[in-house]
């Protein structure tokens, strides 16, 4: 699960994993900020590996690899 927080002018992308198909969840963590707008945060798996993709106004499309940071 994921999703984009706006506070103060400030955009970040928090997430939340599953591994019992939502029966409980790990705690909250912050993946991204920015002062530049966040949208459209989405988790994909690919070779069971867990990546973030989100498109910033500053950095464009971005594909960040989640597994060492989760």
């Amino acid at each position: 699960l994921v999703w984009r927080e706006v506070k103060d002018g400030q955009y970040s992308v928090w997430g939340m994993l599953s591994e019992d198909d939502g029966k409980s969840w790990q705690a909250p963590k912050l993946w991204l900020t920015s002062p530049q707008k966040l949208d459209y945060p989405t988790l994909v798996l690919h070779q069971q590996q867990p990546y973030l993709i989100c498109n910033g106004q500053q950095m464009g499309l971005s594909v960040i690899p989640l597994l060492s940071s989760y």
